[in-house]
């Protein structure tokens, strides 16, 4: 089985660090954890965030044949803030590379 995630890819900017993240990610990234073949479609700007988003993808074992660079677009970054119960509140930048995934380039055949 290939399980292939769509959406967005971004770095949750943390109290404590910066943490890879999405939704749709973090499944993907749970997959691959348990042994089965991932992948996953998203776009990463052309930075030193995108570098290391698939670097850190790669190096979960997700295949990132799928992931675009977009030029002139930041890598998804979250804001992230802790109110007094603990609750955590996350204001997305935009624009993000995550919505310009693709560019209209077909991505059949690209994942072995």
């Amino acid at each position: 089985m290939l399980a292939i995630g769509v959406g967005e890819v971004l770095w949750d900017r943390l109290p404590g660090g910066d943490e890879i993240g999405g939704a749709p990610f973090n499944v993907v990234s749970h997959l691959a954890r348990l042994g089965y073949r991932a992948a996953y479609l998203t776009a990463v700007g052309q930075d030193s965030p995108g570098d290391a988003a698939i670097a850190e993808m790669a190096g979960r074992g997700i295949d990132t044949s799928l992931v675009s660079r977009a030029d002139g677009v930041p890598t998804g970054l979250a804001q992230v803030t802790v109110g007094p119960g603990g609750s955590p509140a996350f204001e997305i930048r935009r624009p993000a590379a995550f919505e310009q995934w693709g560019g209209g380039d077909s991505v059949q055949g690209r994942v072995a």
